[in-house]
């Protein structure tokens, strides 16, 4: 797709403007996996003079999206209303903004690797350990949850839900069995690990099931398999 710097700018300051973190000041990826192929903007380092120029010197045709023009969304408030004013002031905003992208993104990655890093210490695959946890500071404790589930390829609640979900887990009793849902999910503490589950678990079986730890692999519905490994 032909997405450009100044795309990558407005991108940047509208997000920021929602309150994002460090991911989503990253901006828009150059590469980035779409269904089983990969999505690739090869111009997102132009700026969009430069891009504008090229097409028209050569006489390109391209196909104008006829919402590009309504006011009431706020990418196009900030294109046609904020950016002419923005640009008086600040020349060269639109180079300033994507190298903030080009910088949150490398803080991402680093970030992403060391959380990785502690996830494979941990061995935490399936289920995160509470102890380990607890030792971290809170906001690594937040990183590596949010790291976890990413990988896992679930979107990870807000950061203030996560924050303060994460604060009731670990600091209730073992025998409160405690959770944190938010959409269609929720993490679980049991016998001191995290379990991500379903937020509203299944009905109990309405008959008792047989299953021997050498046997074949139970599976459980919406629950999971019970293994014997």
């Amino acid at each position: 797709t032909a997405h450009h710097q100044r795309d990558q700018a407005e991108t940047v300051l509208l997000r920021a403007l929602r309150g994002c973190g460090p991911n989503g000041l990253s901006g828009i990826p150059a590469r980035a996996r779409l269904g089983t192929g990969l999505l690739l903007r090869p111009l997102l380092g132009w700026p969009q003079a430069s891009v504008a120029d090229y097409a028209q010197a050569h006489q390109l045709r391209w196909v104008e999206d006829p919402s590009n023009a309504a006011g009431r969304f706020d990418r196009n408030f900030i294109r046609h209303a904020a950016w002419p004013l923005l640009e008086q002031r600040w020349r060269g905003a639109e180079a300033t903004l994507a190298r903030l992208a080009e910088l949150a993104g490398e803080q991402r990655r680093a970030t992403a690797s060391l959380a990785d890093d502690w996830l494979e210490q941990q061995r935490a695959v399936s289920s995160l350990p509470v102890a380990a946890l607890r030792g971290l500071a809170p906001p690594a404790r937040a990183l590596v949850v949010r790291r976890w589930l990413m990988r896992g390829g679930l979107c990870p609640p807000s950061a203030a839900r996560l924050r303060s979900g994460l604060d009731a887990l670990l600091g209730a009793v073992p025998q409160r069995l405690p959770s944190m849902a938010w959409g269609e999910h929720s993490l679980r503490r049991y016998r001191e690990r995290l379990y991500l589950t379903a937020a509203r678990l299944p009905a109990a079986p309405a008959a008792p099931l047989t299953w021997h730890p050498e046997g074949p692999p139970l599976r459980l519905a919406g629950l999971g398999v019970l293994s014997g490994e």
